[in-house]
């Protein structure tokens, strides 16, 4: 089944769906082809997606030893992950910073204790 774009409004999918129009164009504007959306390349390519998304990330070489020089001087994850991505050296979230804490900690470190809130972790 392929749907286009006019054949029905933002509003009628969300009444039909129960699903916020927002969320619904944000899907459609994600995986439509020539202005077509396909449910099932969309399948296909949240499935893509899903593949790609790195759940255990394991921090490796320069990228490790930087993140843990600067928690050690008391960076939060926050502000480590804005430097790096406005230096374009290296991209990693703050919530894989957490991550590392967490598996520090776990591990017997003591990356955690360097955090404003000792609550996160």
């Amino acid at each position: 089944m392929q749907v286009k774009d006019e054949e029905y409004s933002l509003t009628r999918i969300d009444e039909i769906l129960g699903i916020n129009k927002r969320t619904v164009s944000r899907e459609i504007k994600r995986n439509q082809a020539d202005g077509i959306y396909q449910p099932t390349r969309a399948q296909s390519l949240k499935n893509e997606r899903r593949q790609h998304c790195k759940k255990n990330v394991v921090l490796v070489g320069r990228l490790e030893q930087l993140v843990y020089r600067l928690v050690k001087k008391d960076w939060s994850p926050d502000q480590i992950s804005n430097t790096l991505l406005i230096r374009r050296e290296l991209h990693i979230s703050h919530e894989n910073i957490y991550k590392y804490i967490r598996k520090n900690r776990d591990s017997g470190g003591s990356l955690y204790t360097h955090l404003r809130q000792k609550k996160q972790t």
